[in-house]
């Protein structure tokens, strides 16, 4: 019986112009001979600019760490948190505002044995909300 082993690689790295690094990983199956018997693709992740120093991703192949130093300029960092993470921290405020008001409003309208839970809940969520706008803070603040 042939003997075979199983080889795992980055088998595509791929640079946006946004300054995302995607890449695949892929499984071969090698016979004795060196041959490939079967190819699969195991893995496929993005590391966006600024998520590396976040400490979003902890196994990372050197190689999208070396194009990663090249690529995730302080430039490319600040768009991103300026186009993207803000905005959405913006939209997840708003969210959590707007949930606050609907748990207010039921607690409004709730019967008097729900009273209580529904208190509860409109704590609860005014911490959520304050959460939100500390986040939102702290990301603006890092500009």
């Amino acid at each position: 019986m042939p003997n075979v082993e199983i080889e795992e690689y980055v088998d595509r790295v791929e640079v946006t112009r946004d300054g995302d690094i995607q890449w695949r990983k892929a499984k071969v199956l090698v016979d004795d001979n060196g041959r490939a018997l079967n190819k699969s693709f195991v893995d496929r992740q993005v590391v966006s600019p600024g998520d590396i120093d976040a400490g979003k991703h902890s196994e990372i192949p050197e190689i999208v760490r070396a194009i990663a130093e090249i690529e995730h300029t302080p430039e490319r960092i600040k768009k991103r948190r300026v186009n993207v993470l803000i905005p959405h921290k913006q939209h997840e405020v708003e969210m959590q505002k707007n949930l606050y008001d609907r748990r207010v409003r039921e607690a409004a309208e709730a019967s008097i044995g729900d009273k209580d839970a529904a208190e509860t809940a409109v704590s609860k969520q005014a911490i959520e909300v304050d959460a939100a706008e500390a986040a939102l803070a702290a990301l603006v603040g890092d500009e």
